[in-house]
């Protein structure tokens, strides 16, 4: 695996990674969807003080996973921990765009705005397509033309608006309005969700949930 960053023309920052667990490049040059050629990765942009505006920043960023990344022959060798994934909350076999958008208009109010949307192929009952890196990838439904966003097609809709207030030296007053929704190909897959939150820190950075 690697990663960079590259910061250009005073306002810009351009990052990524990049992670491969198995590959067989003659796989890969024929494109035969081989379940093996496993990889993930992410690019990313920063715009610091957006056209001008002093405090203003927004950020875009697109992340990807092959099927089966992060899995192995053994369950206990995947990238989990306590059943959780430890590279990305989907999983594997998705791809996702995030924007993200930053004001702060006053030296204690902190602005930000968030939107996200994801596809991913989801797996049901026995089937095994890429997505639940818990599972043996042996258990695989096929070893050719493997493609993301295979299984039980399915959309992910995400976006919220936070205001933090510093009431005093971090001291934080969090105010959260969230939208998610899902859209499948199953019904048992489908939830819409709106969600109005608040709380406070004390010296601790926010906690994000973006899945």
């Amino acid at each position: 695996g690697g990663d960079f960053k590259y910061n250009f023309l005073k306002h810009f920052s351009l990052y990524g990674q990049a992670v491969i667990s198995e590959l067989i490049l003659q796989e890969v040059i024929k494109r035969s969807g081989w379940f093996g050629n496993k990889y993930a990765g992410q690019l990313g942009l920063k715009y610091i003080d957006m056209f001008g505006v002093s405090n203003l920043d927004m950020q875009l960023e697109y992340n990807f996973a092959r099927p089966y990344m992060y899995t192995s022959f053994n369950p206990r060798n995947a990238y989990v921990n306590y059943n959780q994934p430890m590279a990305h909350p989907l999983g594997a076999n998705f791809t996702e765009q995030i924007a993200v958008l930053r004001y702060q208009p006053l030296n204690r109010l902190q602005l930000k705005a968030v939107g996200m949307i994801a596809a991913y192929g989801n797996d049901t009952g026995n089937t095994n397509w890429g997505r639940n890196i818990a599972l043996n990838y042996n258990t695989r439904m096929k070893d050719y033309d493997n493609t993301i966003g295979q299984g039980v097609a399915t959309q992910l809709l995400m976006g919220d608006f936070t205001a933090s207030y510093m009431l005093f030296h971090n001291f934080f007053i969090d105010v959260q309005l969230a939208y998610r929704k899902t859209i499948s190909d199953l019904p048992v897959f489908q939830s819409e969700t709106f969600l109005i939150g608040g709380g406070i820190r004390w010296n601790m950075s926010e906690r994000r949930l973006d899945f």
